[in-house]
């Protein structure tokens, strides 16, 4: 398990790492929670293709930090 800090609270999540096709392509899956669904349902999923101002200097301008 990561922990993470969302604004002050510490949060939970399992990191799982995914190689591509190529030796260049590479995912990270954060997942919160594991909850049953219905098969005939669809998961919730968030796709961020990474911000360097609001991943690495948590500039309160981008909003990729609220969308997380």
């Amino acid at each position: 398990m990561l922990p993470i800090d969302l604004n002050g609270t510490l949060v939970s999540f399992e990191a799982r790492a995914f190689l591509g096709p190529t030796e260049d392509e590479e995912a990270l899956v954060l997942i919160h929670q594991q909850v049953p669904i219905a098969p005939d349902s669809e998961p919730l999923v968030y796709i961020h293709s990474g911000c360097l101002v609001g991943d690495a200097f948590h500039s309160m301008r981008c909003d990729c930090r609220r969308r997380l």
